[in-house]
């Protein structure tokens, strides 16, 4: 991971251009404000509320670790929560800083198998992790849509988008749950697959991945009904912890609305932000960035006051954003740097 590994995984000048558009926005944020652009208007929030929100942003750094542990237990490996919190932040830091997060899950795979977990389980962690995130959504968004519908001023078109995204979702963790349990019908895919491509002359020769991808699936089903014999209680829990990252994540948006002075029911707060997550995910830049800070303006616009409004744009970006690419930074260069991997246990030169 260290020396030219890290630039392998994301593009330190597309990180650049992602924090330069970022800062952009939210000056022209500042800017179209009544009172003009003034960074001292940071200020307005008390310090108090600054430390709550602080300690939400732990908070669901914390669930998600306890989220990845639990999966990693149904699947027979024992890991501290810590050590799963560091694995977590190192790839936390990769998502921020690669555009559609997509540095994230591979770097998660990469640190567990160097911890000693076999790459299908590996796989099959960063993958369920995913599903659940997907089957959450999939159930939330559209019941949060239909009925607080006259909530927030959504663009029809943007509102089938968005339903059209949330059935493609479960679709993909239906049909990932079918190919896993089925393997003749993961043989089929592939073979239809590769007939397509090599219609479409995109590929000549299969090679050896074909038979490679139906092993690991057929690894991964393997792991994953040594895991359900244990139960569905434990799955039902990983669903839970799920529900209460994003909450959490969430709630970041009214608290601070709350320190600044005016506060915003937390079920109109949440359809605007779950629009603006479900946008910032068609966004090829790390984060969101640009979109993110002049999405929330937008969105935010009719409920919030001006004056109120960059303020709470630039603390939201920082507390969702900056803080966790911060912090994952540090964790990543520790893991990088110093770190000495021992199967089942992570150790600090």
């Amino acid at each position: 991971m260290a020396g030219n590994g890290n630039n392998r995984l994301f593009n330190w000048k597309m990180a650049l251009v992602a924090l330069a558009l970022s800062l952009g926005s939210l000056a022209l944020v500042f800017i179209l404000a009544p009172d003009g652009f003034s960074w001292h208007n940071l200020r307005l929030l008390p310090p108090e509320v600054a430390a709550v929100a602080t300690s939400l942003v732990g908070g669901y750094w914390l669930v998600e670790a306890l989220r990845v542990w639990l999966i990693l237990r149904i699947l027979g490996k024992r890991f501290s929560v810590w050590e799963v919190f560091q694995v977590n932040m190192g790839a936390a830091f990769l998502s921020a800083v690669t555009p559609l997060g997509a540095a994230g899950p591979p770097a998660q795979a990469y640190f567990l198998s160097q911890e000693g977990v076999s790459p299908a389980k590996s796989a099959l962690v960063v993958t369920l992790r995913l599903l659940f995130t997907l089957s959450f959504f999939g159930l939330v968004t559209p019941l949060v849509l239909v009925f607080y519908e006259a909530s927030v001023p959504v663009n029809p078109l943007v509102r089938i988008l968005i339903l059209v995204t949330v059935a493609a979702l479960v679709g993909i963790s239906v049909g990932f749950f079918y190919l896993l349990w089925r393997p003749p019908a993961v043989r089929k895919t592939i073979k239809a697959a590769v007939a397509v491509l090599r219609w479409l002359r995109l590929a000549r020769r299969a090679g050896t991945w074909p038979e490679r991808i139906a092993r690991g699936t057929a690894d991964m089903r393997d792991a994953l009904s040594l895991g359900l014999s244990r139960g569905l209680l434990p799955l039902a829990v990983v669903f839970l912890l799920t529900a209460a990252y994003w909450a959490l994540y969430f709630s970041v948006a009214p608290l601070l609305l709350a320190g600044l002075g005016f506060s915003v029911p937390y079920l109109r707060a949440l359809v605007r932000l779950m629009v603006l997550y479900f946008v910032m995910s068609y966004v090829p830049l790390p984060g969101g960035s640009g979109v993110a800070e002049l999405g929330l303006a937008s969105l935010f616009a009719g409920l919030v006051p001006a004056d109120i409004l960059p303020v709470f744009v630039a603390w939201w970006r920082f507390f969702t954003y900056y803080l966790t690419a911060l912090a994952g930074w540090i964790f990543l260069w520790r893991l990088a740097q110093r770190a000495v991997f021992v199967p089942g246990r992570l150790k600090w030169d």
